[in-house]
């Protein structure tokens, strides 16, 4: 199933929300560690939680939508594989029709 464009841009955004998170929490715990006090320690933490729920947020937004689209496409391809059968079932019996005519 070929991925379609707001697909791809959701994913993307995904991918850069949980790369600014990540970056956020290494270099909280690692460089800014000794920088960060008081208000600016709440307000960066807070920021990095922030991209954190922008990566579930848009996860969780992805997996709603390729769900109805896979319940979408699996309700064509049923009525499509009901509609093949019938015509298949409808060109057969027609073939046996004319068999039974010239027997009789």
């Amino acid at each position: 199933m070929p991925e379609s464009n707001g697909q791809a841009w959701r994913r993307w955004f995904g991918l850069v929300f949980l790369a600014l998170a990540f970056g956020m929490l290494i270099w909280g715990q690692t460089v800014l560690k000794s920088r960060l006090e008081g208000l600016a320690y709440l307000i960066y933490w807070s920021i990095c939680f922030l991209f954190t729920l922008l990566t579930l947020a848009t996860a969780i937004l992805d997996i709603i939508l390729v769900r109805r689209r896979s319940r979408r496409d699996r309700r064509e391809l049923i009525k499509k594989t009901i509609v093949d059968l019938e015509s298949l079932d409808e060109a057969e019996t027609e073939d046996k029709e004319p068999e039974r005519s010239t027997q009789a």
